[in-house]
């Protein structure tokens, strides 16, 4: 199953999947590593406003985007263990900008 996730914080976040057991401790340099199958979104995602503007330069219309609020994250599991612990912080989105190649 494919997940995202949205959080106020990287804090509430970190929480969530420390708690649905997908953030480990590495042994040698005491740092915390994901699970293979999270992906931390690090960048901005954004919707569109619905407005559209023409760019003179281009010729084009370019339509106009606005930063999604909060922290979020990716995550495939089959495991309905893991849907439960991650399921306060579940989105869905219309129209995902991050997909799983070769996964359905």
């Amino acid at each position: 199953m494919k997940l995202r996730l949205r959080a106020g914080s990287m804090e509430q976040l970190d929480t969530a999947l420390v708690s649905a057991g997908l953030v480990f401790t590495d042994p040698i340099s005491n740092q915390p590593y994901y699970h293979s199958s999270v992906t931390i979104l690090d960048y901005p995602l954004r919707k569109a406003t619905g407005e559209v503007v023409f760019d003179e330069e281009t010729g084009c219309e370019v339509h106009i985007y606005e930063a999604l609020p909060g922290y979020h994250a990716n995550v495939l599991t089959g495991d309905p263990e893991v849907v439960v612990a991650l399921s306060s912080l579940l989105v869905y989105p219309n129209t995902p900008l991050v997909e799983w190649a070769g996964v359905p």
